[in-house]
């Protein structure tokens, strides 16, 4: 094994410990996502589109870029709302 891939399974274990023990809290996958998970989950592929979307639906991020996936379901069902009406 090459040295860095050793150091990076390392620190990946580091980490895995950390949140098993609870030191890092870390909330569900599930529940927020990245800005380029939610601009992927709602079929945006530019941030400017995701943008226009976001402020035509009263979509905020939550906290530093982190998206609920709550909120963007919301927002595509009153979309597909729109859309069937």
């Amino acid at each position: 094994m090459s040295l860095p891939v050793e150091s990076e399974q390392i620190a990946r274990r580091v980490v895995e410990l950390l949140r098993e023990s609870g030191f890092v809290a870390t909330p569900a996958q599930t529940e927020v996502l990245t800005r380029a998970e939610a601009m992927s989950y709602t079929k945006r592929r530019s941030h400017a589109a995701f943008s226009v979307w976001c402020r035509a639906n009263n979509v905020r991020a939550a906290s530093r870029g982190r998206y609920s996936r709550t909120l963007l379901d919301l927002a595509l069902q009153r979309e597909s709302r729109r859309r069937a009406a």
